[in-house]
């Protein structure tokens, strides 16, 4: 009994322990079972909610028993689809991609191939491309030009200029224009449109430059218009110089048998001798007008230049409308060249001449230089009289266009024939207010030998 009563706060121990454990136990299971639901609940919520936005994305995800397995699967054909549809696209960007690549050579084939110059520029002027052919008729480098304003290209206060500047001010086009340009101290004339560039929303976004050098069409144009003056001249000239030349005779008979009577009974004879002056010079007028209108026959003979011009300024220094003008001349020795010595000669004449007329009596110096150039010789003749007017500049080869009052407005037009005469050109560059340079062109030689020479006393200078 003793035994029994020690042992029984152990037991008692025990028992509680054992109550304590399945208490937790319980707990334990409870938490479990509460942790399991609400872990289920958190996982499969996502499931729940894709398979939520695939019904309202219009994928209707097969019903199943075990709703994250079909969501799974649905997810897997979706991934399987992307990939398709990412396969899909990447092949649709190459075709893109081929085709834009396709479309820019294309479009630089053609820019490059055009015989047109072609520059192009944005709205504020920035120039973005310029062809092989505007290098080539421009004469210059495209990559000192790009990304730069077109003012850096063409003076904004030339007409090319004030066209591009007036046509992205105004969001406007321009019809074909011809228009000068100096390219390498050399004018020429460019044949000009500009179109502009629209966007989708026809916005101005820039705008093209279309041109092509048409300075040999230019100067066939006007030689053909002087041709067809020419034969006009000369329909009438013959009938009419004809007749002026019987009065201006009739003219001058009387007139010098009223002076020997009035020399005979002692009367002052000045008015008749002014008359006779006058009637001389309206002669003379009509002699040159037969010699602009005459079609001449020439005879083109080996010549030296320098001593051959030498002669020509040296009877210049001797005249006395010619006191106040100095002459500077430059010319390379033994430079042989195939002309009509009279006929050149004459031509010469009159540019200088022109030149001195420009001084209106003021001391001057004119300007003499030779150079050769390949197989061609070029002659130019420079002043610093004022220059003449830019409205004036194509008006100067017109027949009976003149300056001055007493110009009978045929020696230039004549020099002009002359040197067409000798398979050259002539062209002048001048600056108003500064001064005038005429620029002959000849060839060493000509296949083309006229038969008939030109005789001298045939010429007025």
């Amino acid at each position: 009994m003793i035994l029994l009563g020690k042992k029984l706060p152990i037991l008692s121990y025990m028992d509680k322990s054992v109550k304590f454990i399945i208490f937790l136990s319980v707990i334990s299971f409870l938490i479990i079972i509460y942790l399991y639901i609400y872990l289920t609940r958190y996982i499969i919520s996502p499931f729940n909610r894709l398979k939520m936005e695939a019904f309202y994305a219009g994928r209707e995800v097969e019903n199943s028993e075990d709703d994250v397995e079909a969501v799974i699967d649905d997810y897997k054909k979706m991934i399987s689809e992307l990939r398709e549809k990412e396969n899909q696209l990447l092949i649709l960007n190459e075709k893109i991609t081929n085709r834009a690549d396709k479309l820019e050579n294309f479009s630089n084939y053609l820019l490059s191939s055009m015989l047109s110059g072609i520059i192009t520029y944005d709205n504020d002027g920035k120039i973005l491309t310029i062809n092989n052919s505007a290098e080539k008729i421009l004469k210059i480098d495209s990559e000192k030009f790009l990304n730069k304003n077109c003012s850096n290209l063409f003076d904004p206060n030339s007409k090319i200029g004030e066209n591009i500047q007036g046509c992205r001010i105004s969001n406007s086009n321009l019809k074909y224009t011809e228009m000068s340009y100096l390219r390498d101290n050399e004018k020429i004339i460019l044949g000009i449109t500009i179109s502009k560039i629209s966007d989708m929303a026809n916005n101005y976004i820039g705008a093209g430059l279309f041109f092509t050098d048409v300075t040999e069409l230019a100067n066939l144009k006007k030689e053909l218009e002087f041709k067809k003056q020419m034969a006009i001249l000369g329909e009438m000239s013959g009938g009419l110089a004809h007749q002026l030349r019987n009065s201006i005779g009739a003219i001058n008979g009387y007139a010098n048998l009223i002076r020997k009577k009035m020399v005979l009974n002692n009367l002052p004879v000045d008015q008749i001798l002014v008359l006779l002056q006058e009637s001389k010079e309206a002669e003379n007028l009509i002699q040159k007008f037969l010699h602009f209108v005459r079609p001449y026959n020439i005879m083109l003979e080996p010549t030296d230049l320098k001593p051959y011009l030498n002669d020509i300024i040296n009877s210049f220094k001797s005249r006395l409308e010619f006191k106040l003008i100095d002459f500077n001349f430059n010319c390379q020795k033994e430079l042989s060249v195939e002309i009509d010595r009279l006929l050149l000669k004459q031509a010469i004449v009159n540019i200088i001449e022109n030149a001195n007329n420009a001084y209106y009596g003021m001391a001057g110096i004119i300007d003499i230089n030779v150079i050769k150039d390949n197989e061609k010789v070029e002659l130019t003749i420079s002043d610093n009289a004022g220059g003449i007017e830019t409205e004036n500049l194509d008006k100067i080869f017109t027949p009976f266009y003149s300056s001055r009052p007493s110009g009978t407005g045929l020696g230039l037009p004549l020099a002009s024939k002359i040197i067409t005469l000798h398979n050259g050109n002539i062209s002048v560059e001048s600056i108003s207010g500064q001064g005038t340079i005429f620029k002959v062109i000849l060839p060493l030689s000509s296949k083309f030998i006229p038969n008939k020479k030109i005789k001298e006393k045939d010429l007025i200078t």
